[in-house]
């Protein structure tokens, strides 16, 4: 909703507080009955929490990824271009899903096309895909949390294991710096 849309009060030639907004062009008007500022702005406050559950919710696997990255990724961590690398993936393999298609069925093609290389052209393993799809996961609880999507309607996305921890090994010169450092 850009500037204009967004309803505002005004006071009307009588007086009178009344809330203001365009749609399509056209400026739609609701009397507010009162010249108290406050009551009307109580009643602009009704009227934008009337319109915003009244609104129909974008619950696409896109807007769900875009709002994460937006709100979350940018915002709060600190490797953000591992996060974007996965959200890219997800949307090239999964954004024409919305949510609630999001199957038991649709995900393990999904699952088997990214392994198999069909999603961006590069196999993965499952290690990479537990990653990726711990990032969907967290997008759709990020639209939970802040009521973009019904807990009820978030689907559950099974992982695959995660692989075993690496081993590490030290060169002869990595062991001596940290030996030294200790």
């Amino acid at each position: 909703m850009n500037n204009r849309n967004t309803p505002k009060l005004a006071v009307n030639p009588a007086g009178k507080y009344e809330i203001r907004w365009t749609e399509n062009r056209v400026t739609k008007r609701i009397s507010c009955n009162t010249t108290n500022k406050s009551e009307a702005e109580k009643a602009l406050a009704r009227h934008l929490l009337k319109a915003a559950e009244e609104a129909p919710r974008d619950t696409s696997v896109v807007t769900m990824l875009s709002t994460y990255q937006t709100e979350h990724v940018d915002e709060k961590v600190v490797d953000k271009t591992r996060q974007e690398d996965c959200i890219k993936v997800l949307t090239s393999g999964l954004g024409k899903y919305d949510v609630a298609s999001l199957t038991p069925d649709v995900m393990k093609k999904y699952r088997d096309d990214r392994k198999a290389g069909r999603v961006n052209g590069r196999e993965v393993q499952d290690g990479t895909l537990r990653r990726e799809l711990n990032c969907l996961v967290a997008a759709i609880n990020h639209a939970v949390t802040y009521k973009r999507l019904d807990a009820k309607d978030a689907p559950t996305i099974i992982l695959p294991d995660a692989p075993p921890p690496k081993d590490r090994w030290l060169t002869e010169e990595q062991l001596n710096h940290f030996i030294k450092s200790a």
